[in-house]
């Protein structure tokens, strides 16, 4: 499989399937995909080892899930879910990696010490608190649906943790953008993106007005449980910028299942 983005932003634009001939475009790097694209099928369940966003989306079990490609076994992610969920509470550090390993991290579980007000957050003023770190050991998570996420990775809802940079470490130490095979590029005033130059995956998002504290792509994350680490991560019940989705009607399908998964979180 070839795997085709921009080299300035790193939005991937197109991928080729050679096994199966086809080329399929992100649908997130269209300028209008509502009434042009429909979600009919889920593929690659098992890469997910829990259902992924799959388990979110309204009428999911209606749709047509696999395991892996189309001409495999049909599964509904609530099943695979209920199949396949493994959590690891006792875990301290969790590694993340990009599909080429050129971006490669650990980050340690939160404590006492990560629930640190930061003096420079307009969140943690309002609130009077730290407000990346739930109850003691998660980090806050969300779905984004921003234009700027979307443009930036071609993908119509973005997954993102929000981590202390202290509590990222690589081989060489305390993270420090960039490092290993991490481009950086400027999507807006004081804010840098960051991405892998040799496969394309999107890593961090970074904000001048919170240097303490990076949001971390959820993707990246290899969780036991799988992609929704829920181990490690507290998924808020919205989509943040639902104004901004081109494909509405995907979007509005998650929020059921997202305030149906805070309530048992």
């Amino acid at each position: 499989m070839d795997i085709y983005f921009c080299k300035t932003c790193g939005c991937t634009m197109f991928w080729d399937n050679h096994q199966r001939r086809a080329s399929c475009v992100s649908t997130g790097a269209l300028s209008e995909s509502q009434g042009l694209t429909e979600l009919e099928s889920q593929k690659f369940l098992a890469d997910t080892k829990d259902g992924g966003l799959g388990v979110w989306i309204a009428d999911a079990d209606k749709m047509r899930s696999f395991q892996y490609n189309t001409d495999g076994d049909q599964i509904s992610p609530g099943e695979y879910l209920k199949q396949n969920a493994v959590l690891d509470p006792k875990s301290e550090s969790l590694k993340a990696y990009c599909l080429c390993k050129g971006v490669s991290f650990k980050i340690l579980r939160p404590d006492e010490r990560s629930r640190w007000r930061d003096p420079d957050d307009a969140n943690d003023k309002k609130k009077n608190e730290p407000w990346h770190v739930v109850h003691g050991d998660r980090y806050v998570s969300e779905v984004c649906a921003c234009e700027s996420c979307r443009k930036a990775s071609g993908i119509d809802a973005s997954t993102w943790t929000f981590v202390p940079t202290t509590y990222i470490t690589t081989d060489d130490g305390p993270v420090k953008l960039p490092f290993g095979t991490l481009k950086g590029y400027k999507s807006s005033p004081g804010v840098e993106r960051y991405f892998c130059e040799r496969c394309g995956a999107t890593a961090f998002y970074a904000h001048e007005k919170h240097p303490l504290r990076v949001d971390v792509a959820a993707g990246l994350l290899e969780a036991e449980s799988g992609a929704r680490a829920e181990e490690w991560l507290e998924w808020q019940p919205a989509v943040c910028f639902p104004e901004d989705a081109h494909d509405r009607d995907y979007v509005q399908s998650l929020v059921p299942g997202l305030q149906e998964w805070f309530k048992k979180a």
